[in-house]
């Protein structure tokens, strides 16, 4: 005998779908449960109970064919979109476990998650489904499609993740490239996306993209730390000076670097090379000139301040100079020559006490009393050398 749908108890509340009797006509059957779902009084554990009475029955064919007339029909169509797509994820969840075939679930999840994106379970359940299957290419334009409908917090993982399954899956280059920089624009300091970046478009000969790609990778914030700033920096000084041929262009990523590894070669060398641009000349000899400070002899120091000393202008030479100056005193046992630039220092900035105690003191080393005279008049240094003549 055939089972009727599920009639309505007494009151308010349905009766019960407990699938008792033998499962005929399931069409109506299925229809009956999208209506009540659609009321919100279908009961806990009735799609379990379905199953059963499949099994129970030997009716799995049948319930399979009114499961997909059902999820093509008017009631369906017309039905709210959080009520089809629960209905479709139930759909998937019958021929993925209950009747076998997990390829046929897809079509019902894909349907359930484009009805209701943020619908967890048909998601999770189609992201198991095609993992199982190895449709990664699917996959990808699943988790792609998903991103924008999760909070933001998750979006990039899920781009991140599109981007890696279709990279792996042969898809189109531009089309990883615009997924990767979705999920750097949300997450500017994702390490995976930037790498797949830059590896892609150095394939294409995008270099200047790489180049800005890495530029805005040391800005971020918070900004990265020294060991990855370092690779940042090496990387960008190399593109430019040896793929491009814009070595001036690297110069504020050379002196970046001279500060955090003093001796790095490639760095120097790229500054030396600088040296003899005008206009670039004294910033390059300037990041030398430190560099070399902690690793490199007075003369190559003296050479590349001289080389600074020159393109400067204004108060910052008498900081040169004095620089100059101890550096032939202390080092360069060049006395003469420090005394001279202590000297010019003090002729462009007078009120430099220390440089002003350097020259005294050597004057008088040197007994060049009168000089020192001329330079410490009217200074209490004066005063002191005064008396004790």
């Amino acid at each position: 005998m055939q089972q009727p749908p599920p009639r309505r108890g007494s009151g308010s509340q349905p009766a019960a779908f407990t699938f008792e009797a033998k499962l005929q006509d399931e069409e109506p059957l299925l229809e009956a449960a999208l209506a009540a779902m659609a009321r919100g009084v279908l009961p806990a554990g009735a799609w379990e109970r379905l199953h059963e009475a499949g099994k129970r029955d030997e009716r799995l064919s049948e319930l399979a064919f009114a499961f997909e007339s059902v999820s093509q029909g008017k009631r369906l169509k017309a039905a709210a979109a959080p009520v089809a797509a629960e209905f479709l994820f139930q759909a998937a969840r019958y021929f993925g476990e209950v009747f076998g075939d997990e390829l046929g679930a897809v079509t019902y999840l894909e349907r359930a998650v484009a009805l209701a994106p943020a619908h967890g379970g048909a998601f999770t359940k189609l992201e198991q489904v095609l993992t199982k299957a190895g449709n990664t290419r699917k996959l990808a334009e699943v988790y792609a499609a998903a991103a924008a409908h999760h909070p933001r917090a998750e979006q990039a993982p899920l781009l991140r993740k599109a981007a890696q399954l279709l990279s792996e899956s042969g898809g189109p280059d531009e089309k990883v490239i615009e997924l990767a920089q979705q999920a750097m624009r949300l997450d500017p300091g994702d390490e995976e996306s930037r790498d797949r970046l830059e590896a892609l478009y150095l394939k294409t000969n995008r270099v200047r993209d790489v180049v800005r790609l890495l530029e805005q990778a040391l800005g971020t914030d918070p900004p990265p730390e020294d060991s990855k700033r370092k690779g940042l920096l090496v990387r960008i000084i190399d593109l430019y000076a040896e793929k491009l041929h814009e070595a001036e262009r690297a110069l504020p990523h050379v002196e970046a670097l001279l500060l955090l590894e003093p001796t790095h070669e490639e760095a120097r060398k790229v500054a030396q090379k600088l040296v003899v641009i005008k206009g670039l000349a004294g910033r390059a000899a300037a990041a030398l000139a430190q560099a070399f400070e902690v690793s490199g002899t007075p003369t190559e120091i003296a050479r590349f301040l001289m080389i600074e000393l020159e393109s400067t202008r204004g108060p910052r030479r008498a900081h040169l100079l004095g620089r100059v100056g101890k550096l032939k005193a202390e080092r360069m046992g060049d006395e003469k020559g420090a005394l001279e630039a202590f000297e010019q220092a003090l002729a462009v900035d007078a009120s430099d006490e220390e440089v002003r105690a350097r020259y005294v003191a050597l004057a008088g080393k040197l007994g060049r009393w009168v000089d020192a005279a001329s330079k410490t008049k009217g200074s209490a240094l004066y005063l002191v050398m005064d008396g004790d003549q």
